[in-house]
């Protein structure tokens, strides 16, 4: 499924879902560009791609116990949670 709208203040947007009314890509008015993949295991990467070309990811795992945060240079960011939240 696709849609199209206006957003906050003036300019378009453009969304794209899968079949389970997911996103997984979405366009803003000034360029940026987001896309989300699914995992088998319930994870999720979100990479954004602002209007220079520079790239943030964030991978989150199935259970959301580790994360990983990657920023064009700029060095990547982990973190990891126990099942208890420490």
């Amino acid at each position: 499924m696709t849609t199209a709208g206006t957003g906050v203040g003036e300019g378009k947007h453009l969304a794209r879902y899968d079949e389970q009314m997911r996103p997984v890509e979405a366009t803003e008015a000034d360029g940026t560009r987001t896309t989300w993949a699914y995992q088998r295991d319930g994870g999720v990467v979100c990479t954004v791609t602002a209007p220079d070309r520079r790239k943030t990811t964030i991978g989150t795992s199935g259970r959301g116990r580790k994360q990983r945060v990657e920023s064009d240079g700029s060095p990547a960011v982990e973190t990891e949670y126990d099942e208890e939240g420490g």
